[in-house]
């Protein structure tokens, strides 16, 4: 924990279900981390909170990803 950040000590693991898809998973434990689902609607739920994720760059790296994902230019 920092001033800045603060630890996820028991991020989740998200399951697949009805057409969704694993995206991502932690490397620890090879648990799904990120889930995405392309149909009627479009979605991705991540089991951890985005502001967590250390580093500007990796930030919009992962959110250029999740909109190419989603389709979106």
């Amino acid at each position: 924990f920092t001033d800045t950040i603060y630890k996820v000590e028991a991020p989740d693991e998200l399951g697949e279900i009805n057409g969704s898809e694993v995206l991502m998973r932690y490397s620890e434990n090879n648990f799904s981390s990120v889930i995405g689902y392309k149909g009627d609607y479009s979605i991705v739920t991540f089991g951890f909170p985005f502001e967590t994720i250390l580093g500007e760059k990796n930030r919009i790296l992962l959110m250029k990803s999740v909109l190419n994902y989603l389709g979106v230019r």
